[in-house]
């Protein structure tokens, strides 16, 4: 993500001459979390290591569905954007300066890695036994993005997030694709719970964030926006030293009291004080080898 918001960084830069330089994106919409059961609050609960406290969906704010297929190319790229791709709302730095007014909208889809032939697609590109030859013109990833005009619900423009060169970084001109919004759209295959993951070498009782998001299951590390729109970050997991209680666990979205630990069955119990609202995150998830950001 960084290397593409330099890439934008040096477009802004280099608008001038040419062609209209396509809009820098500086955020697309965030993801929240669902607001949790408030009747949860004050209730005592009992669970084992690896049990779940309790947890909540994580919602979409804005995306949008395309009706059909996009036709046509993109910079002579198959865009690959169909009714089944979601795309989500991305904002814009100083759009006035590119054409657009307040009311148009900028959506994009998840960035895909291209292919050789893709990355080199565009003007002054020679085919030598088909296999195209040329400057590379895209990163190894890019993302496709729609631009609505008038804010009509009808996309009219494209352009490609991760276009390298002046030739190939402006927006084009589309076959008019209508749209449908889906707002606060609560996401069933992405959610984030509160986990009972034992009791540490150190620590008492551990608790942590786990998030599943497409069906991988992951220790989540948070960043939540507080009013000001900052992000804080979240421990992902947090435990207690020896077995004092009752013990408070702030753990920023939530908060819990550890009352007791039964050291036959390591069985916890605990008071819900604070259950999920609805709240602006940001999460990482990691592999061990790389990092993976969920907005």
């Amino acid at each position: 993500m960084k290397r593409i918001a330099l890439s934008l960084a040096a477009l802004v830069l280099a608008v001038g001459s040419g062609p209209q330089m396509s809009p820098p994106v500086t955020g697309f919409s965030k993801l929240h979390t669902a607001a949790g059961d408030t009747a949860v609050v004050g209730t005592q609960r009992e669970v084992r290591p690896g049990e779940v406290l309790f947890g909540t969906t994580l919602v979409q704010p804005d995306l949008a569905m395309l009706s059909r297929r996009v036709t046509g190319r993109v910079h002579g790229i198959d865009p690959q954007l169909s009714p089944l791709t979601p795309l989500r709302r991305a904002t814009l730095s100083m759009p006035n300066r590119f054409g657009l007014t307040l009311s148009a909208k900028t959506y994009c889809a998840k960035s895909r890695p291209l292919s050789d032939d893709e990355r080199r697609s565009g003007p002054a590109v020679v085919s030598v036994k088909g296999r195209s030859r040329g400057p590379v013109n895209f990163d190894a990833e890019a993302s496709f993005c729609l631009i609505d005009e008038t804010g009509d619900g009808t996309f009219e423009r494209a352009f490609i997030m991760g276009a390298r060169g002046r030739d190939v970084a402006h927006d084009v001109p589309i076959t008019p694709i209508g749209y449908t919004r889906l707002q606060n759209l609560t996401l069933p295959n992405r959610y984030l719970r509160l986990e009972y993951a034992g009791t540490g070498s150190v620590f008492g009782p551990v608790i942590r964030y786990k998030s599943n998001i497409d069906g991988v299951d992951k220790e989540a590390a948070l960043f939540v926006y507080d009013d000001k729109g900052v992000l804080q970050l979240v421990d992902a997991r947090k435990g207690i030293r020896g077995n004092t209680y009752p013990k408070v666990l702030d753990l920023g979205l939530v908060q819990i009291t550890l009352l007791a630990r039964d050291p036959e069955t390591a069985a916890i119990t605990y008071r819900v004080d604070r259950t999920f609202a609805f709240r602006e995150v940001q999460i990482n998830v990691s592999d061990g080898a790389y990092t993976t950001t969920y907005y």
